[in-house]
């Protein structure tokens, strides 16, 4: 899904006489859309935005058609603030994922666009992180300008984050990178078809859910000599006889988190 950086770091880089990075961001965003299968039996695709809160934009089964997709994400509005990327991660799990319109034998494919880092929960991050990732779900990330904390968005990106990971100078980048995002879009697509054992593809070959997201941070060093393993950590709420999916006491069910 499409879990899109909205906080006021994007236009606070706009450069006088440059088309506007929202509008450039949200047009990226679209043009991807506009190479997929997109239908009821086909490729469904989401949206959440985030800044000091998350929002959902339009959910996995709002829109049956490209045209509909499409012109719902020309039209999210931009909010600004700062990044609760924590809040934008939960609101995704809790209110997208774990919903009667998320297909249980189709891969989710979460394409992560940000141009910072989190200001908001970082210290739940990367417990968040986690609790998304797992065999049902990839993430890919693209970052954009040298704002990004490369490392890390490289420790929340699905594994090899060569495989999963894009970096583009600035926001008039994108375009530029766009081709190279979907053909990988099509590989990752065309792995999850042979893991899940089902028609799952992209670019007019499948079937996939996908999810678009924007801005990660706080995530420990992956290329360190300890990384943080995700399993570990799940192991370890286990054996203390918590569920990392769970919700945590006090955190109320809604579809604005802060």
């Amino acid at each position: 899904m499409f879990l899109i950086d909205s906080s006021g770091s994007i236009r606070d880089s706009n450069i006088p006489g440059e088309p506007d990075n929202w509008n450039v961001m949200l047009r990226f965003i679209h043009d991807i859309v506009g190479d997929l299968d997109v239908g009821r039996n086909r490729n469904h695709v989401a949206a959440v935005t985030f800044s000091n809160k998350a929002k959902i934009e339009f959910s996995l089964q709002q829109y049956s058609t490209k045209a509909e997709v499409q012109a719902a994400i020309k039209n999210i509005e931009y909010m600004g603030g700062n990044t609760n990327t924590t809040g934008g991660l939960r609101l995704t799990r809790q209110h997208v994922l774990r919903t009667a319109e998320n297909r249980p034998k189709v891969k989710d494919i979460i394409i992560l666009v940000t141009d910072g880092k989190t200001t908001r929960e970082q210290e739940r991050l990367y417990d968040e992180a986690c609790a998304l990732k797992g065999p049902g779900v990839l993430i890919m990330g693209v970052g954009i300008t040298n704002q990004v904390d490369v490392t890390e968005l490289r420790g929340v990106v699905s594994s090899p984050w060569t495989e999963y990971y894009h970096i583009v100078n600035d926001f008039s980048g994108l375009r530029n990178k766009l081709r190279r995002i979907v053909n990988d879009f099509c590989v990752m697509a065309a792995a999850a078809s042979t893991s899940l054992e089902t028609s799952i593809g992209l670019a007019r070959q499948g079937d996939v859910d996908i999810f678009f997201s924007g801005d990660w941070a706080a995530i420990p060093n992956p290329a360190g000599p300890n990384p943080v393993s995700c399993v570990n950590l799940r192991q370890s709420d286990s054996s203390a006889g918590v569920d990392p999916n769970a919700r945590r006491p006090n955190e109320p069910a809604q579809l604005s988190s802060s």
